[in-house]
């Protein structure tokens, strides 16, 4: 509870209004008691929200600012600030744009002057200010949803979705992009509100959105759609432009844009149909997939690699084929860079990666074995990172379990890797402490022997 003086504080914050910024520079200086801060933030949200329909265009802007910066990352404020209405109050805040406009227009303002090549438009002095405040609380609108289903259900409920996907279409790039980044807090949902946002064409929107000449626009819009494809492979596929899309922006010069794409292309891969597979393939092209691995961003390398991941995670039959189509030496090649490198996530990636390829045939495990690849495997099982560890551990279980006949391949493969040595680290590794490691090294000596 708060002490009486800070109850006089927050008393006096509802009745003088140049209070506003004073009082969040203070409450900011609360970061080091963070339990403290809470407790006093939640009690000044009803007088934040308060301002938001103040008369004066300073004061809904230092309130708006002031809400965006709490919403932020804290799903405590979030519920708390939904609890007491903020939701209806930013939604209220955000139709008003509408309706401030078509003022102006009555009053002949001229509004459709571009300031140099950017896709901002040109407005009345009271105009700027209330698109910026608008803005501004498109974004809050977006925070306040981001952590709680529950939250994005009600607005799905009362349909104030709408009039974001209205906003989505405004003459000005900045509500664009606010409006679009809503859109990907909502498809942040379970099928619910996805299937709501589907049947009303999102996917028509979204494509628009991808050649906005605004980059933010194009940022927002890119992030939505990844978060579309998770659970709607087929509906997207079905819009070739969307795909197409996201197959240009992977070369594009913006690392965000770029970032996405590649994002956006492993989650509409992930567990999907071979059709689907095909589909995106034959857009992507294989040399240009490969290329993303020497993206100058590791975090780019690491999603491309679990793109690649995601096309191999199919049964014999499938890898077989895209292996052929790919080019075993040249993918093995270009892994097995990524598994030497000193960067421990392309490590892992290209171990996850190596173990679905590891279902192919006997044709192309043989390959991988005369390969230098065994080698580095059995140097990673002295790594001190145990994920890593334990996933090379994967790769050759997979590579041996079924190298157990006396076929000659089969006979081929055990004896490279027992020409490597391998017997002697697996039996160091069967007793050890981390139960899945030690799970793993006896069942490698099972298949081995």
């Amino acid at each position: 509870m708060l002490s009486i003086p800070m109850s006089k504080y927050v008393s006096a914050l509802h009745n003088c209004n140049t209070s506003l910024n004073l009082s969040m520079a203070n409450i900011n200086k609360f970061d080091k008691f963070p339990i403290e801060r809470e407790h006093i933030l939640c009690w000044l949200l009803p007088v934040i929200i308060k301002y938001l329909k103040s008369e004066s265009i300073t004061l809904r802007m230092r309130a708006v600012t002031v809400l965006v910066t709490l919403m932020e990352n804290n799903p405590k404020l979030q519920k708390a600030a939904a609890n007491i209405g903020t939701v209806t109050e930013l939604h209220n805040t955000i139709m008003a744009i509408e309706n401030f406009e078509k003022k102006e227009e009555e009053s002949k303002v001229k509004k459709l002057k571009y300031i140099q090549d950017m896709d901002l438009l040109q407005f009345s002095e009271d105009s700027k200010q209330e698109i910026i405040f608008a803005q501004s609380a498109l974004i809050a609108f977006g925070y306040i949803t981001s952590g709680y289903e529950s939250i994005r259900k009600k607005i799905f409920e009362e349909e104030k979705h709408k009039t974001i996907l209205e906003l989505t279409k405004h003459p000005d790039a900045r509500i664009r992009a606010a409006a679009c980044s809503c859109l990907l807090f909502f498809c942040r949902s379970n099928k619910f509100t996805k299937n709501i946002l589907i049947s009303e064409g999102i996917l028509m929107i979204i494509q628009k959105l991808l050649y906005d000449v605004y980059l933010d626009v194009e940022i927002a819009a890119v992030g939505t759609l990844c978060n579309l494809a998770i659970d709607f492979q087929a509906e997207i596929c079905e819009n070739d432009i969307c795909v197409k899309r996201l197959v240009e922006l992977c070369q594009s010069k913006y690392f965000d844009l770029r970032y996405k794409a590649v994002f956006g292309l492993k989650n509409l891969l992930f567990k999907t149909t071979p059709d689907i597979r095909k589909f995106v393939l034959v857009r992507l092209g294989i040399d240009k997939l490969i290329g993303l691995l020497d993206d100058e961003s590791v975090e780019i390398q690491v999603q491309t690699l679990c793109t690649m991941r995601n096309i191999f995670h199919e049964k014999q039959d499938w890898v077989n084929e895209t292996l052929t189509k790919f080019g075993p030496d040249k993918v093995l090649e270009k892994i097995k860079e990524k598994m030497c490198c000193s960067i421990p996530e392309l490590v892992l990636q290209s171990l996850y990666l190596l173990g679905n390829i590891t279902n192919a045939n006997d044709k192309f495990k043989l390959a991988i074995s005369l390969s230098s690849i065994p080698k580095e495997w059995i140097q990673l099982l002295e790594s001190k990172n145990n994920v890593i560890k334990r996933s090379a551990l994967s790769s050759i279980v997979n590579m041996l379990r079924k190298a157990i006949d006396d076929s000659s391949a089969s006979k081929k493969l055990r004896k490279v890797f027992q020409d490597l040595g391998i017997e002697e680290v697996l039996n160091k590794l069967k007793i050890d402490i981390v139960p899945n490691i030690s799970k793993k090294a006896n069942q490698a000596l099972t298949y081995l022997t």
